[in-house]
């Protein structure tokens, strides 16, 4: 059965009368599909009929016009525009087949029957006549019995034949139906691994060389801009800036000393070093109001957890925290060397996250980046993709989950066999060299 197929009606003729055979409801033909059959059926031709997304076909079983009507094939298949003609010559591919694989039954049949004659002719001229009728019964001396004319070896071998003939015809059905699905066309989806991330990333880093004084929030909470997340020790730096704060003033009443006594060389040199004094002072304030570390924006903590690690130092720029914002998020794709290819800005695709299992939310394909990290040993491409407004409010960045992302038609046949394709393309080309 072709993929897709709706429904399905077989008619064929008896002595008693047109026969039906229907699926999926064996009982019950599909109306819409029956009354196609019958419009073709007194025609002797084949019907093709395609409102969207329903194709159906009628075709005749058999080549012979004696037999046009009395077997007769009906399908309703669900296709999508640009696949109506391939599944077209697809069916009708098949059902000459099929007609020629009929027709080599039948005469196989009759090659039997014509040999079992034969051998029944013979051993009848062998016993003469009279010998020969008088065996037979009375009832039955009209119309001779091939199975008491022969003997036990040709039943059986007409029988074996009979068997190799039926099971000739069911495989040659078989490896007809398997050439057909290999051919037929198909969406093909490749499956990336995907991480949610924000769409925008604040770091907080040291400002300056430390020591770590407390820890108030850590990754997975939510902060509100501004709030302080961690401090850093100020001790040291208290202690500078009364040193400071004395040394400021020392250099101050030397100044205005040296300007009472007219010193005005002395007097200068005071108000470089007052000037110098000021400028210290005001680094160290500065460090000190920077010793709570506060969130830059609202949202949620992705990375940095310090409450293991009190007291410990910290260097100016390390990498504390990093904080994105709630429902701002985008799908890294994370896209291997050999399907990098398949990939295109503005492809569309269905998302899956372990974390909810339950939903399936659809992408679409922003850009293909070229960036690129090494992965098991495997290269692996980046792509960015958008989300939905509606499934932002779910979301937490870290989630991982498997995207299928769909770049196309192609044929079944090479969707199963196109990677091991490329590698041999490249293991001969590699033995060429």
């Amino acid at each position: 059965m072709v993929p897709d197929t709706q429904s399905a009606i077989f008619k064929y003729t008896e002595a008693t009368g047109d026969k039906y055979v229907s699926w999926p409801k064996a009982n019950a033909p599909d109306a819409q599909l029956l009354e196609s059959l019958a419009f073709a059926a007194p025609r002797h031709s084949q019907l093709t009929t395609y409102t969207a997304p329903l194709l159906t076909l009628v075709l005749p079983v058999a080549e012979d016009s004696s037999s046009v009507s009395s077997v007769l094939l009906a399908l309703s298949i669900k296709v999508e525009p640009d696949a109506v003609e391939p599944v077209k010559r697809l069916v009708s591919w098949s059902v000459r087949w099929l007609s020629e694989l009929l027709r080599m039954q039948q005469e196989q049949q009759q090659a039997n029957f014509l040999a079992v004659s034969e051998k029944l002719a013979e051993k009848v001229a062998e016993r003469g006549p009279e010998h020969g009728v008088e065996k037979l019964p009375e009832k039955q001396s009209e119309k001779p019995s091939s199975h008491l004319a022969l003997e036990p070896e040709s039943s059986i071998k007409h029988k074996l034949a009979g068997l190799i003939s039926i099971g000739l015809f069911r495989w040659g059905v078989a490896v007809l139906l398997l050439i057909a699905l290999l051919f037929l066309p198909v969406s093909y989806q490749i499956p990336v691994d995907t991480v949610i991330e924000g769409k925008v990333q604040k770091s907080i880093v040291s400002p300056f060389d430390g020591f770590i004084k407390t820890a108030v929030l850590k990754a997975g909470d939510i902060v509100e801009k501004g709030h302080v997340i961690a401090e850093l020790d100020d001790q040291q730096l208290k202690i500078e800036v009364i040193r400071l704060t004395s040394q400021y003033q020392e250099h101050e009443k030397g100044y205005r000393k040296a300007l009472a006594g007219r010193e005005y060389a002395q007097a200068n040199v005071y108000q470089a070093k007052l000037k110098q004094a000021k400028a210290k002072l005001d680094q160290v304030k500065l460090q000190l109001e920077q010793t709570a570390l506060k969130a830059p924006i609202a949202g949620m903590i992705i990375e940095g957890d310090l409450s293991r690690r009190l007291g410990s130092p910290v260097s100016s720029g390390d990498l504390l925290f990093k904080i994105a914002p709630l429902n701002q998020y985008r799908a890294m794709l994370r896209v291997q060397e050999t399907d990098i290819r398949f990939i295109k800005e503005g492809q569309q695709g269905a998302l899956k996250l372990a974390a909810l299992p339950d939903s399936v939310f659809d992408i679409s394909l922003s850009k293909a980046s070229p960036l690129f990290f090494e992965e098991d040993n495997q290269i692996v491409y980046l792509a960015e993709a958008d989300l939905p407004a509606v499934a932002l409010e779910l979301l937490r960045p870290g989630m991982e989950g498997i995207a299928r992302v769909d770049v196309g038609h192609y044929s079944l046949g090479w969707v199963l066999t196109h990677h091991f394709i490329d590698w041999l393309q490249v293991a001969i080309w590699k033995l060429w060299l």
